[in-house]
């Protein structure tokens, strides 16, 4: 899962702050200069702040490792986005000789709902200044749906 570290590699990555994992499992942001959690990182990906790990030791970028530990601290947090049943089937796509694929297309479906968000949020944000007038309008949309599913009944 960890590659080494290129100096060749050029990529947006190499534009990325470093943060170092230490032996005693301690993350280190060099660009900040102090110790940080993986709270920290996850602050870190909602800001869009690009980032790399690296193990100090073996100078491998260990970052898919790292975000995989964030994940899971999410998810253990009662975020409940992956269920146990998606999480079943795609652990078993690795035994599918076209594993390799599923990456990507996950990585295209999570591109485009996250795009849809954003459309979405864009022009609600600008007629709703406040979150508790989001919140009636998500009620309001939620009532509206059930009425058209008990009509479809």
């Amino acid at each position: 899962m960890a590659k080494k570290v290129e100096q060749s590699e050029a990529s947006s990555e190499d534009k990325a702050r470093i943060i170092k994992k230490y032996p005693n499992r301690r993350l280190y942001d060099t660009e900040l200069s102090h110790y940080i959690k993986l709270d920290d990182l996850y602050q870190m990906i909602k800001d869009q702040v690009r980032f790399r790990v690296i193990e100090e030791k073996t100078k491998n970028d260990i970052t898919q490792s790292i975000l995989l530990q964030v994940l899971i601290e999410q998810e253990n947090n009662h975020r409940d986005v992956l269920t146990v049943d998606s999480l079943r089937t795609l652990l078993n796509f690795y035994r599918e000789p076209t594993h390799a694929m599923v990456g990507r297309y996950l990585e295209h479906c999570l591109s485009i709902y996250r795009d849809y968000q954003i459309s979405l949020k864009s022009p609600v944000n600008s007629m709703l200044p406040t979150d508790k007038q989001a919140s009636h309008l998500h009620e309001a949309a939620e009532q509206a749906h059930e009425s058209w599913k008990n009509s479809k009944e």
